[in-house]
């Protein structure tokens, strides 16, 4: 024992490493087992990551806008991906800002009710409940009085305010080309020079009150209402007239405006208006020109008979193209008038009219028929049109009118009828139809 214990001390280095090498082969497999197992952590972690990364870099985003369209396309998203895309995202929110407020603008064109000075929608003042209605009706002919001037629309003269010139040029022909005096009969000859001098100078008188017009039209064309005695309208049925109001004004200021370069009719596309009707239905029902239409001023017409809610500039319209071409119907945002109008044109700018129509304001031709028309019938009634070849343009027009300015002078009665004010219909009873 003590020759072990001798040789252990004089050869200490070799036992310390002897005994580290067995430790090291017991230890070393238990340290290096969990040094694996790092590792591996270390590595799924990583993988973890990068599968991460992978998926960012395919992440599918959709542009400002494209959402509702489907559209998007893979993307790196990082923090500098997030500050260009809430850039824009706000630049794509002011743009789409700026178009409502100019498509609304461009709707509403600055206007407001017709009587402002003393206004009845959306409520009259107390106490003038029966006072307004017939200061409205009169502020209402007087509206469309100015504006029939402002478009310089006018009628041909009739026969009995040209009844002093033709008798005083056939006085002139009996007695200084037939030296005749004016009751002296005259032969079947001189009847025929006589009539046809009479004619011509009537022509002449028709096409003098051609060239200082933009467009033969009237009042008459827009059948408005006479005052019925005894009977105060409703405020809906005031409203009505309002609208309709806004409505005839745009389409004849659309005219105008596709004659605004032509010095008078005999220059002009647009000849005459024969008739210029609102209507409920989306589809023509008439079979010919000047057929009986809603009235303009009450009765008849109005949106569809669709209900689309309360005003909401941010919904989206539905389609429904059984309805029309365009599927526009009435909705939260909007509400769908139709008119009927027929008009006498210079065939060869038809184009010109359409596109006078659609630029003016919303409106869209959802129907349209031409015919030729005979100038020289329209002659013999004192409508001068020129030498151009006419047709009759029968066209059904779509108008759109955003709730966001129109439900300002919505009476309470209308609202409910077109489900603004409650979500339920009703309300509008005899007076209004939408």
């Amino acid at each position: 024992m003590n020759l072990v214990l001798e040789w252990v001390k004089s050869n200490v280095f070799i036992v310390v490493f002897a005994v580290l090498m067995i430790a090291a082969l017991i230890t070393l497999p238990l340290i290096a087992s969990g040094m694996n197992d790092d590792v591996a952590d270390e590595v799924d972690r990583r993988a973890r990551k990068l599968n991460e990364l992978a998926r960012l870099e395919q992440t599918q985003v959709s542009p400002p806008g494209g959402a509702a369209t489907g559209e998007s396309q893979p993307a790196l998203v990082n923090e500098r991906f997030l500050q260009n895309f809430r850039s824009a995202v706000r630049i794509a929110q002011e743009d789409a800002e700026l178009v409502h407020a100019a498509a609304l603008e461009h709707n509403r064109k600055g206007r407001g009710i017709i009587m402002a000075n003393e206004p009845i929608f959306p409520a009259p003042p107390r106490g003038r409940e029966e006072v307004l209605p017939w200061r409205f009706y009169e502020a209402a002919r007087e509206a469309y009085e100015e504006l029939f001037d402002e478009i310089n629309a006018g009628t041909p003269p009739d026969l009995e305010s040209l009844r002093d010139d033709i008798e005083r040029r056939e006085v002139q022909f009996r007695t200084q080309t037939l030296s005749k005096d004016a009751d002296d009969p005259l032969t079947e000859e001189e009847r025929r020079e006589l009539r046809d001098v009479l004619s011509g100078l009537r022509l002449l008188r028709y096409e003098e009150a051609a060239e200082r017009i933009s467009m033969y039209a009237s009042t008459d064309v827009l059948q408005l209402p006479a005052w019925q005695e005894g009977t105060l309208p409703s405020l809906a049925r005031m409203f009505e007239w309002q609208w309709r109001y806004w409505i005839h004004t745009d389409v004849l200021r659309a005219l105008a405006s596709a004659n605004e370069n032509s010095p008078s009719v005999i220059d002009a596309p647009v000849k005459r208006v024969l008739s210029l009707g609102v209507s409920a239905s989306p589809a023509r029902s008439d079979d010919g020109p000047g057929a009986a239409r809603g009235t303009a001023m009450g009765g008849g017409g109005g949106a569809g008979g669709v209900r689309g809610g309360a005003p909401n500039p941010s919904a989206e319209a539905p389609l429904d193209f059984s309805v029309s071409f365009t599927g526009r119907t009435t909705n939260p945002l909007y509400d769908v008038r139709y008119v009927d109008l027929d008009v006498i044109v210079d065939t060869n700018r038809i184009p010109e009219v359409l596109d006078a129509l659609a630029r003016y304001n919303f409106m869209t031709v959802i129907s349209m028929r031409t015919r030729p028309a005979d100038p020289y019938l329209a002659a013999a009634s004192g409508y001068f049109y020129g030498s151009s070849p006419v047709s009759l343009l029968s066209m059904r027009l779509e108008t759109v009118w955003f709730r966001e300015w129109t439900s300002e002078f919505m009476p309470e009665s209308v609202k409910s009828a077109l489900g603004i004010a409650s979500g339920t219909s009703g309300g509008g009873g005899d007076d209004i139809n939408f």
